[in-house]
């Protein structure tokens, strides 16, 4: 680990003047919120272990998300052997040990770690037993942790009952053992435009829940032009567009904020982490620009020819996003930071100082 700091502090100084675009954010208090970070995978690398470990960081975050329980085909839950269980046991109870409430989120993926397609996934959750296999599995899950989440690939509009009904069957087989958490697509109108979004019946699935998070992460996923992760306004009317739709029944709610950005280019779009991306305009020798909302960007060429334009945030852009949303966002909507070893390596400590 301490080659791997020593590496970023030393890329880090050499792009300290590339990156010095903007000024920083004031240091008035951010308005304080609960906040979760979320890791992919059931295990943690060294950087993300040390991150963790770090007091500026344990002052910042209430929960750790770990996404790393996957829906099969045939309805069971992975991992499914023992010694993998007993390993996500053990980790989880050292994150507990660190003041951290753990969350384990799970997704639904073919054997080869693909999504499955809607099609696939109203399937599973259409057959009784299936549904039934899925939801034992995860009764035995649950326990070793505070919450247990839905994190799963869209589904078509027609599984818009069978997602509400599985999620009145967990509700009554696991709380209040363990807290439910539901990811849901950022909805900002009824019907959704967004792809899965009719299948989400915010109404009839806040009951079942006690925390929503809202997915406001790639603002500018489907468009054509490049743009910012995420965007302070968008993340507001998607807040305040949930509150009033779900009503009396209030589960907590979380919006997100990426830790990763994007990269753009015609072969697709691809998520880059912080260093990769100062790394990328070094290499290429381009200047880091700040765009008025406070995303970092700069276009890239491949020897090919291939043209790219990379979007991220720094430290400075994500407090910047939060001091945005603030005035508009009622103090008990929390934050879910998605992502955690893509972000700037200074982000928990400066968010720890506006604590």
């Amino acid at each position: 680990m301490s080659n791997i700091k020593t590496h970023t502090v030393a890329l880090l100084f050499a792009l300290s003047g590339v990156v010095g675009c903007g000024n920083a954010p004031d240091d008035e208090p951010l308005k304080p919120r609960r906040a979760a970070v979320l890791v992919e995978g059931c295990t943690l690398d060294d950087w993300q272990h040390a991150t963790l470990s770090a007091v500026e960081t344990t002052q910042v975050l209430d929960e750790v998300v770990l996404r790393c329980l996957v829906l099969r085909q045939d309805g069971s839950i992975a991992p499914t052997d023992s010694a993998a269980r007993s390993a996500l046991r053990t980790l989880t109870a050292a994150l507990q040990s660190h003041g951290y409430q753990v969350g384990l989120a799970v997704t639904a993926q073919t054997d080869d770690g693909v999504d499955h397609t809607p099609a696939q996934l109203l399937g599973i959750l259409s057959d009784p037993s299936l549904r039934s296999r899925a939801t034992s599995e995860l009764v035995s899950l649950a326990p070793s942790a505070n919450f247990l989440d839905l994190a799963l690939p869209p589904l078509p509009d027609s599984g818009r009952g069978v997602m509400t009904l599985w999620a009145t069957e967990l509700s009554a087989a696991l709380r209040p053992m363990t807290r439910l958490g539901y990811f849901a697509p950022p909805l900002t109108q009824e019907p959704s435009e967004l792809a899965g979004g009719g299948a989400v019946d915010l109404r009839a699935l806040a009951p079942s829940f006690d925390r929503i998070r809202l997915l406001t992460t790639d603002y500018s996923c489907c468009e054509q032009v490049a743009g910012p992760t995420t965007e302070p306004g968008w993340v507001t009317e998607v807040a305040q567009f949930v509150q009033n739709r779900i009503g009396a029944v209030r589960p907590e709610i979380d919006i997100t904020l990426p830790l990763y950005g994007v990269d753009f280019s015609k072969r697709g779009q691809r998520p880059v982490s912080y260093l990769e991306a100062i790394g990328v305009a070094q290499h290429n020798g381009r200047q880091i620009k700040r765009a008025p909302g406070g995303s970092l960007h700069f276009d890239w060429t491949e020897p090919s020819g291939a043209q790219h334009e990379l979007w991220f945030d720094d430290a400075a852009a994500t407090i910047g996003h939060q001091r945005r949303f603030d005035p508009s966002i009622d103090s008990n909507v929390g934050i879910l930071y998605y992502g955690l070893g893509a972000e700037d390596p200074a982000l928990f400590s400066e968010l720890s100082r506006r604590r």
